[in-house]
């Protein structure tokens, strides 16, 4: 199956879907060790709502040790397009030939065959933008988090290649994106860019007490 490529080293542990019935269980490791938490009933209609985007490690006797959360959503970005430059005009004696008027196209006041431009006779583009607003799909990592003890073991990274791969081939989302701190988390960070996240913004005050928050994201698209 497509989850057996991600199970952890770690021999006591194993990765898998969450399910409904794993929602206070990743609350109570969500409450034990990150400031940042979510009500109950977020945690449930996630989970029912966005089945298969999120996973849980666990070890033998049932106790999640990890989680990652995730859900879909949709926005609307706005993306800058380029137009092919305009085809050359037509000489002059193709003009007369098409039976167009002589001087189309020349200055006025004579000067003879220079063409006016919109732009300017001397800065016409070589393709001309636009801009058009486009809905996407994104995928949303809500939240992730490891048992202390269990860090640095690779369940996080595990983890976070079976959601991106989920949110890719399941759902098709066009990008997936997080959020993180900006200053006291810089291990996560690094975490995020070896597997492809690339910072976009950051957003001051995001979290209660102050900090700023990195939005990273990776295009699947």
């Amino acid at each position: 199956s497509g989850i057996a490529k991600h199970q952890p080293r770690h021999r006591n542990v194993r990765l898998r879907a969450a399910l409904a019935q794993d929602v206070l269980l990743m609350k109570h490791l969500n409450e034990r060790y990150l400031p940042e938490n979510y009500p109950v009933d977020f945690w449930r209609k996630t989970l029912l709502d966005w089945p298969g985007l999120s996973y849980v490690c666990e070890l033998p006797d049932g106790e999640v040790v990890g989680y990652v959360l995730g859900r879909l959503e949709y926005t609307y970005v706005t993306r800058l397009y380029k137009m092919p430059p305009p085809p050359p005009p037509p000489s002059k004696m193709a003009a007369r030939q098409d039976g167009a008027h002589p001087h189309w196209g020349e200055r006025k006041g004579g000067g003879g065959g220079e063409r006016s431009s919109p732009f300017g006779r001397d800065n016409v583009p070589d393709s001309i933008q636009y801009s058009r607003r486009v809905q996407l799909s994104e995928g949303k990592i809500m939240s992730i988090c490891v048992r202390k003890d269990l860090r640095g073991q690779g369940l996080g990274r595990k983890m976070l290649d079976a959601v991106v791969e989920a949110f890719d081939e399941q759902v098709k989302a066009d990008f997936v994106s997080l959020r993180v701190r900006k200053f006291t988390n810089p291990t996560a960070v690094e975490l995020y860019q070896k597997i492809g996240f690339n910072i976009d913004a950051a957003v001051e005050n995001y979290y209660r007490d102050g900090e700023a928050a990195l939005i990273m994201t990776r295009n699947l698209r």
